[in-house]
Formats: C-alpha cells, sequence, structure tokens
C-alpha cells in the first residue's frame, strides 16, 4: 500500500507545537498522530503531516473477513492504550460538522483527525483508557 502524507496546517489551536512534538513520537496504527512538524520559511511552527488513508466506504469495511475486522479493533484498542499510558486524552471521534469525515475505511477503520489531544494527569492511566474506549464505542454506534 502506498503511503501518501497530507499537510494539516495550525490554523486553529487545536495542537500547539509541544503537543505536536509529543505525540509525533507516539505509534498508533489506527489512531493517526502527528509525524513530522511543519514550519515556515521563518522557522515559525505551521503545521504537521499525518498519513493519508483513502476512505473506500463502510460498506468496504463491512464486506472484509470478519477476522480482519476483529483484527483492526485489537489495533484501536492498543492505540487506545499507548494514548493513555501516555496520558492522551481524545477529545473527540466525530466531527461537529457531518458534512467533515473524520474517519476512513480501507483494511480497517481509521481515525484522521480526532479533534484535539490532551494530556491529562488527573485521570489515571486506566481511565484514560477507558474514556477513549467509549468513544470509539459512542463513534461506532452513532457515528456510522
Amino acid at each position: 500500500m502506498l503511503l501518501i502524507s497530507v499537510i494539516i496546517f495550525s490554523f486553529c489551536d487545536c495542537l500547539s507545537f509541544d503537543d505536536v512534538q509529543f505525540l509525533e513520537i507516539l505509534s498508533t496504527s489506527r489512531i493517526l498522530l502527528p509525524q513530522t512538524t511543519l514550519y515556515s520559511i521563518w522557522g515559525q511552527f505551521k503545521g504537521y503531516t499525518t498519513c493519508y488513508i483513502e476512505n473506500l466506504g463502510l460498506l468496504h469495511f463491512m464486506l472484509l473477513p470478519t477476522s480482519l475486522v476483529l483484527s483492526n479493533f485489537k489495533l484501536l484498542q492498543t492505540d487506545c492504550s499507548t494514548l493513555g499510558s501516555h496520558h492522551v486524552l481524545v477529545a473527540d471521534f466525530m466531527a461537529k460538522d457531518y458534512r467533515i469525515c473524520n474517519h476512513s475505511f480501507r483494511d480497517g477503520l481509521y481515525f484522521i483527525d480526532s479533534g484535539r489531544y490532551f494530556r491529562n494527569y488527573q485521570y489515571s492511566v486506566e481511565e484514560i483508557i477507558q474514556k477513549i474506549r467509549m468513544l470509539l464505542i459512542i463513534f461506532c454506534f452513532l457515528g456510522f
């Protein structure tokens, strides 16, 4: 599979420079994080790159072998654990506007721009993991 990067410019305060630098070092499979920090010609933080996953649609996902779909959900659980173990809380998996698609179906379910990511030390690692998993469950029941 050919991997293509997309550029996400920082037009709002969704992710700060420090957030992007921190998230770049984490490795996830289905919840896509920043890969490379982008700078202006003056050396100012401009945004970041992330993988582009072509969206083949929900029907394509539903036609995948059951074993592949189940392994996809295990990868999502691993991603939840990875983020939680670093105290990273995901704000939301569903965009506020129905015309915006923060997910993509290919050989699994990918989350491309999962709202804001927060480093939260008020919750335990297990609480954060449970909160992220709950967002995934809500997405699966309401987001399709």
